[in-house]
């Protein structure tokens, strides 16, 4: 029999309690590595359900790799077959005493791809309806009050955004931190069209204060610009841009922000528009009040200018904004100044709407046009008011022009006093207004002024039914020279792209001292092309009527033209005594034909013109001037150079002046100017002989004239007769030379003469000769000489004749040189006391003369035997 000791009670239960404490550890080792083993399976059917439930969303897909203590690995997450968002891969690093601390070691998300897609105007996220929304209440705030640590978290994917107009692909690249008081920092980094963008987020989560910050460095303009749906227009050059923005719950936002640009140009058109080295813009909002700095914008292209605006205020209580701007241009090559213009800018907002008035002046400049014309520009100044609201927008402009000076050499042009208005209402049916009026221009030149006596402008637009525009010109203008005055008056309605249904008027008017000359009148009538013209010119003066015709065509002045024709039979003196009254005891008729047609060919004005004057009579009984059968063929290949044609034509069938007679003239001639006309010959049937003058120039402001008349086989007879001895009769004919002097108003002759053909014979009868022996005593040796001289050309048979003529005193002296003898016995005897020969009785048979040489001069007033002076009287005074 065996003894035991009994085991100590105390030995027992630490005995019982140890296998206790194993099995427990074993039982717990073997729960949690079941748990673990479990984790993903446990993840993937309660926590994946439990998210989309959250999400709202039908579907969460995902598959876990690996839950531990160290962490999770999670990849292929999606929200269902066509997701809109999807997580290549999800790595949470952890541990076990970081995690019973609430902190995770590092999170990270590879291949993260988010797709956002507009559907009516909505952007969404394909099978994610809706994101959870943060409650700004104030109670659910207070109720944050743990956050996990995440001492970093990374994120690396794309966020595409297909819209209708937008499509695009940004790659995100983040990384930030979380601590445990809420306080959340993230750096992002993305690429707009290949441009860097860098944003930093500080948020604390707990009391709503967030602090973004975004850079971009220096990107390219054309880049960011090729984001701009419906955007073509072509930009270069490089932006810089800083944003800064911070608020919170109980605290103001505060924005700052400042852009940068570096050689920016644009296309506008075929205008290339550059601008040159840096433009700066800074803004900064406090919450109260904004500011905002502009550094000037300086341009190089197309023109050199630089943009100021200053002065920038803002009343966001009372909704407005204003500045002061500046625009200053540089150097000009044909201005001697450079333009600048500067003004102020206001804008607000109020019951109807957004305001905008615009103020501006343009300073005073001066320069030249092609060198040649010099201008001046006084100071202008400008108006523009816009409203924007719902219905439309509607703007009223308003400019004041200074007056505009244009000179060259001694012309000058002066505009003044224009005023323009205009307003349009852009909305539904568009439509405006534009006038101009007030304005008054004066041209000069020495001895020209033409200015207007009224000009307005007005057209409207509208666009209901279609677009259309109508307006009207109105003008009056006076033009003076001298006495020479011409009024017309100007009335054009214009419509476009359908024609002015209602015609105008041009009306013009020429007088000289207050006596109308002649005077145009025409209606105008708008058509597809242009302006056409029916009117007529109206000769007053010779109560002549001219029918005129045209067309102007603005687009295409080549096109254009005005035509006046017409045949009218013209009964002198007509209206023109009431111009010179001295022609008031004209008379005579005449038929006129005259064509004439303005053209613009490559837009240089030109007018040929053709005139026939037929079948002109004219006489002055008074004077005894007269002019019978005249005919004036003139024409033009361009009226305006006042160069006529070569070989136009004057002739006549009877002039006389006085008694002297001529026929059959013709006279060949050209107008080469205004002041030159060309006489290339002259001839005339004269005494019975041809006359005609050498090629001879008139110029109206030469006051002296020489020119030779040559006479071929002239009658004797007939040439004295004409001379003042209108008893001579006989036979022979006679050439020569006359030379006519014209100086002055005084006609004179200088040593002309004429002679017989040498072997032709004649006889001359010249009665009333006692003139000859007039006022001389009949007892001196000079009345015998003279007697029987006077007796001898009664009837005198001559061999050789010839005449001279001079001017003397104003006094045709007529020397008659005849070599020959008396027809008859002559009641003459030599008486030896007298030494000479001495008349005797009629019973005495007288002497016969074999042959005598008489030298006789004839003294006639010349005024009386021409007419001249009361010709160039009414000459002088006509013109």
């Amino acid at each position: 029999m065996s003894s035991h000791k009994p085991v100590p009670r105390s030995r027992v239960w630490a005995s019982c309690i140890g296998r206790g404490i194993t099995l427990v550890l074993a039982m717990s080792v073997i729960l949690f590595w079941a748990l673990y083993l479990a984790l993903p399976w446990l993840g993937t059917r309660y926590a994946l359900p439990l998210l989309a439930e959250i999400l709202d969303t039908p579907h969460v897909e995902a598959k876990i790799e690996r839950a531990g203590l160290s962490g999770v690995d999670i990849h292929s997450i999606s929200l269902g077959p066509e997701a809109g968002m999807t997580i290549r891969r999800l790595h949470v690093h952890w541990n076990f005493f970081d995690l019973v601390q609430g902190r995770i070691e590092r999170i990270e998300l590879v291949d993260a791809q988010v797709h956002l897609v507009e559907n009516n105007e909505q952007w969404s996220i394909a099978g994610l309806p809706k994101l959870l929304a943060l409650n700004n209440d104030d109670e659910q705030k207070g109720e944050l009050g743990f956050f996990p640590i995440i001492n970093e978290f990374f994120v690396d994917g794309r966020i595409f955004l297909d819209g209708s107009q937008l499509h695009i692909s940004l790659p995100i690249s983040m990384a930030g931190r979380l601590d445990g008081s809420g306080q959340l920092t993230t750096q992002i980094h993305t690429a707009l069209a290949g441009q860097a963008l860098d944003l930093r987020i500080d948020a604390h989560l707990k009391t709503g204060d967030v602090t973004l910050a975004c850079f971009v460095p220096s990107a390219s303009l054309a880049s960011l610009a090729s984001l701009l749906p419906g955007f073509s227009l072509p930009l270069g050059g490089q932006v810089g841009l800083g944003i800064h923005v911070a608020g919170g719950h109980n605290a103001p936002l505060i924005v700052g922000a400042n852009m940068t640009l570096d050689r920016g140009y644009t296309l506008l058109g075929s205008n290339y528009l550059a601008q040159e080295g840096q433009f700066s813009a800074q803004a900064h909002w406090d919450g109260s009040a904004l500011a905002l700095g502009l550094a000037p914008l300086e341009l190089i292209s197309p023109i050199a200018l630089v943009v100021s605006v200053e002065d920038l205020h803002f009343d966001f209580s009372r909704q407005k904004f204003s500045c002061q701007w500046r625009v200053a241009f540089g150097k000009i090559p044909s201005l001697n100044t450079a333009p600048e213009l500067f003004g102020s800018l206001e804008a607000g907002q109020d019951s109807q709407g957004i305001t905008l008035q615009i103020q501006g002046q343009v300073l005073a400049m001066a320069g030249t046009i092609d060198d040649q014309v010099a201008f001046n520009l006084e100071s202008s100044v400008f108006t523009l008011a816009a409203l924007i609201s719902p219905t439309g927008t509607r703007l009223d402009g308003d400019v004041t022009l200074g007056e505009v000076q244009l000179s060259q050499d001694t012309l000058s042009a002066t505009l003044n006093g224009v005023n323009i208005l205009g307003n349009a209402t852009l909305g539904t049916n568009p439509q405006g207004s534009f006038r101009m009026q007030g304005g008054k221009v004066v041209f000069k030149q020495p001895g020209l002024n033409v200015s207007s006596t009224s000009l307005e402008v007005q057209a409207q637009f509208t666009t209901s039914p279609e677009f259309q525009v109508q307006g009207t010109l109105k003008a009056g203008v006076v033009g003076q020279s001298g006495d020479a005055r011409v009024t017309s008056t100007l009335n054009v309605p214009m419509s476009w792209p359908q024609v002015a249904l209602e015609p105008g008027f041009v009306q013009a008017k020429l007088a000289w001292n207050k006596i109308d000359l002649a005077q145009i009148s025409s209606r105008i009538v708008q058509d597809d092309h242009g302006i056409a013209l029916n009117g007529q010119l109206d000769l007053t003066l010779l109560a002549a009527k001219i029918g005129l015709k045209g067309h102007l065509a603005p687009f295409d002045l080549a096109q254009s033209w005005v035509e006046i024709k017409g045949k009218q039979h013209i009964t002198l003196p007509a209206k023109i005594s009431q111009f010179v009254p001295q022609l008031s005891s004209w008379t005579g008729e005449t038929n006129l034909d005259l064509e004439a047609k303005l053209t613009l060919p490559q837009g240089v004005p030109r007018c040929p013109l053709s005139l026939h004057i037929k079948d002109l009579r004219l006489n002055h009984e008074q004077s005894k001037i007269s002019l019978a059968g005249a005919r004036v063929s003139l024409s033009f290949m361009d009226v305006l150079s006042l160069r006529s044609d070569p070989d136009q034509r004057a002739s006549f069938d009877t002039l006389q002046t006085g008694s002297i007679v001529l026929e059959q003239g013709d006279i060949h001639f050209q107008l080469e100017a205004l002041h030159s006309i060309l006489v290339e010959t002259c001839t005339a049937i004269w005494a019975g002989g041809k006359v005609g003058t050498q090629a001879f120039r008139i110029n109206p402001g030469v006051e002296e004239y020489l020119v030779d008349l040559y006479c071929d086989r002239v009658d004797l007879a007939q040439a004295l007769g004409q001379f003042g001895m209108s008893q001579t009769k006989g036979g022979g004919s006679v050439n020569g030379r006359i030379p006519v002097h014209y100086t002055h108003g005084s006609l004179s002759f200088d040593n002309g003469f004429l002679y017989s053909t040498p072997g032709e014979n004649g006889v001359l009868r010249i009665e009333g000769t006692h003139i000859l022996t007039a006022g001389v005593p009949p007892d001196s040796p000079q009345y015998g000489q003279l007697d029987l001289a006077a007796e001898a050309l009664k009837d005198f048979a001559y061999e050789w004749a010839k005449i001279r003529m001079n001017t003397v005193d104003q006094e045709l002296v007529v020397s008659l040189e005849l070599d020959g003898k008396p027809a008859h016995p002559l009641p003459f005897s030599f008486d030896r006391e007298l030494g000479g020969f001495a008349r005797v009785s009629a019973e005495s048979p007288g002497s016969v003369f074999q042959g005598i040489r008489l030298d006789v001069n004839f003294k006639l007033p010349l005024d009386q035997l021409l007419q001249y002076k009361q010709l160039l009287e009414l000459m002088n005074k006509g013109g």
